[in-house]
C-alpha cells in the first residue's frame, strides 16, 4: 500500500478492528487513546543498502492492535504532515531513515 493518506488509514485500520473485537464491549475505539508506532524497513544489502524501503505501523489502544505497511514512494513527510505538524513530519523521516522506530507525538 502506498503512504497517501496516513490519517485516513489509521481511522480505516482501527475502525475495521471494531467489529471483530469491541463491538460488545461498550467502547468506541476512535475515542479511546491510542498510540502510532512507526517501525522502518529498510534495504538489508546491496547497492541500496540502509534505504528506507518501507514503514510498517502499529496503532494500539488497551482493546486492539492493527498493523499495517506502507511502501516508501517518496512522500512520507507530506504524508505525515498530515496528521503532525511538518516538522515533526520531517524530524520522524529523519530517524527512520536512520533506522530508529518512532513514536508519533500527539495520540
Amino acid at each position: 500500500m502506498e503512504c497517501t493518506a496516513v490519517a485516513r488509514t489509521v481511522a480505516e485500520n482501527m475502525n475495521s478492528q471494531k467489529f471483530q473485537v469491541g463491538a460488545n464491549s461498550g467502547t468506541d475505539l476512535m475515542t479511546e487513546p491510542f498510540t502510532l508506532t512507526a517501525i522502518p524497513g529498510r534495504i538489508a544489502e546491496g547497492e541500496d543498502k540502509g534505504h528506507l524501503e518501507f514503514v510498517t505501523f502499529v496503532a494500539e489502544n488497551r482493546i486492539i492492535t492493527a498493523k499495517w505497511t506502507a511502501v516508501n514512494v517518496g512522500t512520507f513527510v507530506e504524508d505525515f504532515s498530515r496528521i503532525v505538524p511538518k516538522e515533526d513530519a520531517t524530524a520522524i523521516v529523519s530517524k527512520l531513515r536512520a533506522g530508529a522506530e518512532v513514536l508519533f507525538p500527539g495520540f
